[in-house]
């Protein structure tokens, strides 16, 4: 059994370890080899990193693609940079670059393209990989069932479900409030009770409205939780009016979806 484990153990350390490095240490890193002029080793990080997109957000994606685009305009192929560009563009429609990293003549190259995408004419310089934003309205629905037990589900077009929730706890948090100032009245006559003997019934009484809070208030909780995940887990009717954009995929069959 020894020879087994003491086996097991020298596979084990033969193994090469595998770092998988940070998203942003990742870009970092692209940066750094860039501002060195070690273009290959900049380019090859940021194809690796293009490989692991749902890592990175939005804007670290945009910058990887600008990063590639200034390594295929500097040797001298404009179609390649301009292709990147699309994709950071499309990823980034405000995009800005650096002054310091990029000098006037690609700017102007980089308005060019902003220009030409906001008119719709992409076919010269086509995206290098294709995003599809995708709007999900989970989050914001969950936001709002925080906030208001039963919105989110209306917010996604379950109406039934979302006046369910809404009626529930509203019911419930009524109760625990009645229960509450009964409650206060019991400890009231409690305390002005002029006999040990009547001051006892006064006590029972006090105590069960006690407990009939705690019971309400209990469920209030229990409904706005199971609303809140209910908002966040469950799929849309329909597609809200607004939503947070959230994720972007550089495929046109799969995409991935980030909460």
């Amino acid at each position: 059994m020894r020879m087994i484990l003491f086996g097991l153990l020298l596979a084990a350390l033969a193994v090469p370890v595998v770092y998988a490095q940070d998203a942003g240490d990742m870009v970092a890193d692209i940066d750094r080899a860039y501002r060195q002029l070690k273009y290959e080793e900049a380019e090859a990080l940021a194809v690796r990193a293009l490989g692991r997109y749902p890592d990175f957000t939005i804007q670290e994606l945009s910058d990887i693609h600008v990063y590639l685009a200034l390594i295929a305009y500097s040797r001298g192929d404009i179609d390649r940079a301009g292709s990147h560009f699309m994709s950071a563009l499309q990823l980034s429609p405000d995009l800005r670059l650096d002054p310091v990293l990029v000098p006037p003549k690609i700017q102007e190259f980089v308005e060019d393209l902003r220009r030409d995408a906001v008119a719709g004419e992409v076919d010269a310089y086509g995206p290098a990989v294709r995003y599809v934003l995708i709007r999900d309205p989970r989050v914001d629905a969950a936001l709002r069932s925080a906030l208001i037990p039963g919105w989110g589900q209306l917010h996604k077009g379950h109406t039934v479900k979302g006046l369910a929730f809404a009626g529930a706890f509203v019911t419930a948090a009524s109760a625990a409030v009645l229960a509450q100032s009964r409650r206060v009245d019991a400890r009231r006559r409690y305390d002005s009770a002029p006999t040990r003997q009547s001051a006892e019934g006064h006590y029972d009484t006090y105590a069960d409205w006690g407990r009939t809070r705690n019971v309400f208030v209990a469920a209030s909780a229990l409904i706005w939780g199971v609303g809140y995940v209910d908002a966040l887990l469950t799929p849309p009717a329909r597609m809200p009016s607004s939503s947070f954009s959230i994720q972007a995929s550089p495929n046109l069959i799969s995409f991935r979806i980030r909460l």
